[in-house]
């Protein structure tokens, strides 16, 4: 059995195991005990780094995380919690012995990590630190692999919902584009996509501040039950009462519209379910639309809309959906 989930391990790690062989890692792996895992790894990395080059540490840390100690000979705790959007249905949590003083782990501790999540797919992290980060679809997540050694700084791309750990003696800044966001330990949800005119960052518990980037610098500071919301434009940081469950309503798989047009309707489809739209025709963005789907399927979601909207859709070679007004 031993031989068995070493062999799985190495092909998951050589990024080469297909869904069957992911799904009985995650099985076998979460009836180990943490010393039984952590000398399984530990082999795994002795016969693993010396065939390791230099160029494909990038490649690696993205699916490795490392807390370095203060001591000469330390076990560093790797926590890899993906969801199955990402490596594995289960999350698998894995330890690996390393000393401090090897040249491979100052590599390793010099890399950024970084976190793509692909349209359709969401994914969960554990950060360092004890952080626990959902990641929505279309989402960049970034961070440095020294995570909550000498400070707790990532950079969003996306929409993500965040419950900090709290340390006092080190804040934890959330950066995007437009907006620096500082908390010591709270519960909050920012959304921060390219294509969105605005960013958003909704308080559910704790306090945070925000500081926006450029010249005219500005500064608030939310209590829970409140958004701001970020102007691109107009550079202008405004604040409204929420009650924070159409900020966080993608978290439980639903979809829900806030006087919504057309295109901001297909936008977060492409993005929930991972699907090419294209509109043709017609005059839609002028009819807002107000609801909620927790729908499996884009296409039921559509076929609801129909309701609503008067166009009609197929499905081409594809696969992308050509969506025609009347």
């Amino acid at each position: 059995m031993k031989i068995h989930i070493k062999d799985l391990l190495s092909k998951y790690i050589a990024n080469n195991t297909t869904q069957y062989e992911r799904s009985e890692l995650s099985a076998l792996t979460a009836n180990l005990s943490d010393a039984e895992l952590g000398d399984i790894l530990s082999d795994i990395w002795q016969d693993y780094s010396h065939k390791i080059r230099p160029s494909d540490f990038d490649e690696l840390i993205e699916r490795l995380q490392i807390k370095p100690e203060k001591k000469a000979l330390t076990v560093i705790k790797l926590i890899t919690r993906i969801a199955a959007a990402i490596l594995l249905p289960i999350f698998l949590i894995s330890q690996v012995y390393l000393y401090t003083d090897n040249k491979k782990t100052h590599a390793f501790l010099n890399q950024a990590i970084t976190v793509n999540v692909k349209s359709g797919d969401v994914a969960n992290i554990t950060l360092p630190d004890g952080t626990q980060v959902f990641l929505n679809s279309a989402t960049t997540l970034s961070y440095p692999a020294n995570f909550g050694f000498e400070k707790r700084n990532m950079q969003l791309n996306g929409e993500a919902y965040l419950k900090v750990s709290k340390n006092p003696e080190l804040p934890f800044i959330v950066d995007t584009e437009y907006l620096k966001i500082e908390v010591l330990g709270t519960e909050f949800n920012v959304t921060s996509y390219d294509y969105l005119e605005v960013v958003e960052t909704t308080l559910i518990a704790g306090s945070v501040q925000l500081t926006t980037k450029g010249n005219n610098s500005q500064f608030l500071v939310l209590s829970p039950g409140e958004k701001a919301t970020y102007d691109k434009e107009s550079g202008q940081l405004t604040v409204n009462e929420t009650t924070t469950h159409f900020e966080t309503a993608w978290l439980q798989g639903d979809l829900v519209f806030r006087s919504a047009n057309f295109t901001q309707i297909i936008n977060k489809l492409k993005l929930r379910y991972g699907v090419d739209i294209e509109i043709n025709g017609g005059k839609y963005d002028a009819d807002l639309f107000t609801g909620s789907f927790k729908e499996s399927s884009v296409y039921n979601v559509l076929k609801n809309l129909q309701i609503h909207y008067n166009f009609t859709y197929t499905t081409g070679t594809d696969d992308r959906i050509q969506i025609q007004f009347k």
